[in-house]
């Protein structure tokens, strides 16, 4: 498979998925989240594929959440002045693999950063094997933002 925001190799039951855009921290944009819809699909369908691992390019970063210089659904989204907050498609819906219906295993190998939006892959991750330089960080009220569900939803992954 082909993708230009994302490696995808498939061997021998072993699926490698690795983020490629270490340019901007591997932050993920609408072609990003398209092509990992596109992935969570053919590993669902594909029989022989027994876990997948999932990495970041380059070494500052696994991932660093939404590419703040897109406009999340730009286009789809209603005046300003017609936006409701609590209708909003979240942008990492497609991201994690539990809720694009994945059930194999899924392990995260985790170099450098990881915040925000990288939250929602690692969250469903199974397993998280982190370098002894990764970081762990949610910059959502570095934006005025809640930061809730990511945090929220990396609870079971944290050591106690």
């Amino acid at each position: 498979m082909e993708f230009e925001t994302l490696r995808y190799e498939a061997n021998d039951g072993v699926v490698r998925v690795t983020l490629d855009r270490p340019e901007v921290h591997n932050a993920f944009d609408s072609r990003m989240l398209a092509e990992f819809r596109e992935v969570w699909q053919t590993v669902r369908a594909d029989p022989t594929s027994r876990v997948v691992i999932v990495t970041g390019a380059g070494d500052k970063a696994f991932c660093t959440g939404i590419d703040r210089t897109e406009a999340m659904g730009a286009g789809a989204a209603p005046p300003a002045a017609d936006r409701n907050p609590f209708v909003f498609d979240d942008p990492g819906n497609y991201l994690g693999p539990k809720s694009n219906d994945v059930w194999r295993p899924i392990i995260a190998s985790v170099n450098g950063m990881a915040c925000g939006g990288a939250f929602y892959l690692l969250g469903e991750a199974d397993i998280i094997i982190a370098a002894e330089g990764a970081t762990f960080f949610d910059p959502h009220v570095t934006y005025g933002m809640a930061s809730a569900y990511e945090s929220i939803h990396m609870l079971p992954r944290l050591p106690i």
